[in-house]
């Protein structure tokens, strides 16, 4: 095989790899955020209110994509309590 030939087989391999790949990064914020229910996130357990945010996210979420979710592990989580405000309602 010629050295042009090479060089020309290369840039197409070149080539098909890049074109593969789709390119880059052109995701939207709202597809890159993470998903809720894959874990409990540290900044909802950093006061009451960012955990009764994060559990209004997942309320908030088709049945269709939390119902076929793993449950989350929650043997380490440790909540935030606070002595000033009242309690908030959960269900």
């Amino acid at each position: 095989m010629t050295a042009n030939k090479l060089k020309a087989l290369l840039a197409a391999a070149s080539t098909a790899v890049l074109v593969a790949c789709g390119g880059g990064g052109g995701g939207t914020a709202e597809m890159m955020k993470a998903d809720p229910l894959a874990a409990i996130p540290a900044s909802a357990t950093a006061s009451p209110s960012a955990y009764q945010a994060y559990q209004a996210e997942v309320l908030a979420l088709p049945t269709s994509q939390t119902d076929r979710a793993e449950p989350i592990d929650v043997s380490n989580l440790t909540l935030a309590q606070s002595d000033t405000t009242e309690p908030f309602d959960t269900n």
